[in-house]
């Protein structure tokens, strides 16, 4: 991300430094892309995914394998962009710390951090969102709504559909998805800390 005004400074401080800085760039943006299109392919096999209750619970298994996955992608993705925003604020540090005048806005760094929470919110989002729908069309296939039994059998019926929930990991979804809208902020959340913190 080149915020520095002046081009003469890059190439006193580091020789080739525009070089440089876009190989290093391109290197953490060649980590992004294969978490990037892991969930991408996790979000394709979901709208293909249709409940079965016939086949001997494979479509259960179909749908908490890549549930998983999905949650792991969104940790290393990111961890990836905390790494590559704190690798902007020391880079910034390391030119302000030799060269004090110049214009290098702490305001470029928590933009950056949005930018990356925007891509990564757009790249995560629509998967995630898919995945609750298609568990939730996995409860309702084996536990259908509509065939609620009679009352002497509704308390049992109803323990094993929330039973069945739970193994499904639709519980709790509150927490679960503010969990997941963090995960999404991290990257503008530690661009702003990174800012907070005094960084000059």
């Amino acid at each position: 991300m080149a915020v520095v005004t002046d081009a003469t400074i890059h190439r006193e401080v580091i020789p080739g430094y525009r070089i440089k800085e876009v190989l290093i760039l391109l290197m953490g943006y060649a980590v992004v892309l294969p978490a990037a299109s892991g969930i991408w392919l996790i979000h394709s096999s979901l709208l293909r995914f249709r409940p079965d209750p016939e086949n001997g619970g494979h479509d259960i298994e179909e749908f908490l394998s890549p549930k998983g996955y999905l949650q792991s992608l969104l940790s290393v993705l990111v961890a990836i962009l905390i790494g590559i925003i704190l690798g902007s604020i020391a880079h910034r540090m390391a030119i302000l710390s030799q060269y004090p005048s110049t214009s290098y806005p702490l305001k470029w760094i928590v933009v950056y951090g949005a930018f990356c929470s925007t891509i990564l919110g757009l790249v995560y989002g629509p998967a995630y969102l898919h995945m609750l729908i298609v568990g939730r069309q996995l409860l309702d296939a084996y536990f259908p709504m509509k065939s609620i039994p009679l009352s002497t059998e509704l308390v049992d019926w109803a323990e094993r559909r929330q039973a069945f929930q739970d193994v499904l990991q639709l519980n709790n979804m509150t927490s679960r998805t503010l969990r997941a809208f963090g995960g999404v902020l991290a990257p503008l959340a530690s661009s702003v800390i990174g800012a907070v913190l005094g960084f000059r």
